[in-house]
């Protein structure tokens, strides 16, 4: 029988099948180079917003602001944030790096989302370890 709380409603229409989060990995390979990339992150709770969030729940009586959620769930170019820049300048080095220390190849994927169709997961992670 469906919930009739309505949170539940919607979060059941946000589930994803592993399918679909497959294809959304399959179609947004090449990440900030793949314009699916930014369409499939939007809106979504991602991976580099996610300290933000803990802070503040970390906070007792704290609710987050109405600029925080916006902030928080609106895309923005990433161009000038200082991570992004330096993961451009310096990805390729790493990853060459890392493949010659451990033997392993890195696979470019792109979004790896969560089966409950909000956020971000890093499958990515246990999907590389599997692949060894």
């Amino acid at each position: 029988m469906a919930s009739q709380n309505p949170t539940a409603k919607i979060l059941d229409r946000l589930r994803l099948a592993w399918a679909d989060v497959v294809l959304a990995a399959q179609a947004s390979t090449g990440q900030a180079k793949n314009p699916v990339w930014a369409w499939i992150r939007y809106g979504r709770l991602t991976g580099s917003r996610i300290g933000e969030v803990l802070k503040i729940m970390s906070k007792a009586n704290s609710a987050p602001s109405e600029k925080f959620l916006y902030n928080l769930l609106v895309h923005k170019r990433l161009d000038g944030v200082k991570s992004v820049q330096w993961g451009r300048q310096h990805g390729a080095t790493a990853i060459k790096a890392y493949s010659e220390a451990t033997g392993k190849t890195v696979v470019s994927t792109g979004v790896w989302l969560h089966e409950e169709g909000f956020s971000e997961h890093h499958r990515m992670v246990w999907w590389m370890r599997t692949r060894s």
